[in-house]
């Protein structure tokens, strides 16, 4: 389980230019996010990634925990230092992206759909997420920590979960190399990210919506900045990344919140 051997396994799968390069890891830690922001505050360069076999506060959006087993899943968070600031919103979405893109070459088209703004899905459950923050970094471009949790070969949950969450051993019956996943989705991600830089925004959206759970469907959604809930269309993705709603006055852009509403598709 130690995750050195991981990490080394890692490095031979490993392509990519910038991204995993360096590659640390420990057996377990409070949280990756956390432990690559001090490694950022110490000049680590675009590319470092950090990975551990277990969280001890794993947290998710608006400071919810990410709980998961030891030893079986993906927790690993990735050093962004973009040079250019002018779509920095949509980042998350690229980030989410390069997951999918490596999901779906791993376990087909069924999985790696996205819920916005940042879960991934296998059919109707979850089956990780994606969780950026900025941090303070020596350096002349800012330090953006890219955290991504995957459920991998975890084979069950708590029963509060059994109906929510899921891994890509039980969606596909197969257990999953983890290493070679983790290689794949840096690459994949790299690419997405070498896109995003390119300023290739229109295409970025345009897949993102297709892979969307609720694309076109009726959904309601708890904004982080209002109480009352909204209710409408699922139109799309605005240019910035937040949810286009088709609503009964109107056409309304949300940029943070929930939606409560489970994917109909199977």
């Amino acid at each position: 389980m130690a995750t050195p051997a991981l990490v080394r396994r890692t490095r031979t799968h490993l392509s990519t230019r910038r991204l995993g390069h360096p590659l640390r890891g420990t057996a377990q830690v409070d949280s990756t996010n956390r432990a690559l922001r001090d490694w950022a505050a110490e000049g680590a360069p675009e590319g470092s990634a950090f990975l551990t076999e277990y969280q001890e506060a794993g947290r998710g959006r608006l400071g919810r925990r990410w709980a998961a087993a030891p030893g079986v899943n993906l927790m690993v968070s990735v050093l962004l230092r973009p040079a250019d600031d002018t779509h920095l919103t949509l980042l998350p979405l690229v980030v989410a992206l390069g997951v999918s893109d490596a999901l779906r070459a791993t376990c087909g088209p069924t999985a790696g759909h996205l819920k916005w703004p940042n879960d991934l899905y296998c059919g109707v459950a979850k089956v990780g997420g994606v969780l950026l923050e900025t941090a303070a970094g020596s350096g002349p471009a800012p330090a953006i920590i890219a955290g991504i949790g995957l459920n991998v070969n975890q084979q069950a949950f708590p029963p509060a979960l059994q109906e929510k969450a899921t891994s890509l051993l039980l969606h596909s019956g197969q257990r999953v190399d983890r290493a070679a996943l983790l290689a794949r989705i840096l690459t994949a991600m790299e690419a997405r990210y070498a896109q995003w830089e390119r300023g290739a925004i229109g295409a970025l959206r345009e897949t993102a919506e297709e892979r969307m759970v609720h694309q076109g469907e009726t959904v309601t959604l708890h904004p982080t900045t209002q109480a009352a809930p909204i209710t409408g269309r699922v139109l799309g993705l605005s240019p910035a990344g937040g949810l286009r709603l088709a609503t009964a006055t109107g056409t309304q852009v949300v940029f943070a919140g929930d939606v409560s509403s489970q994917p109909s598709f199977s």
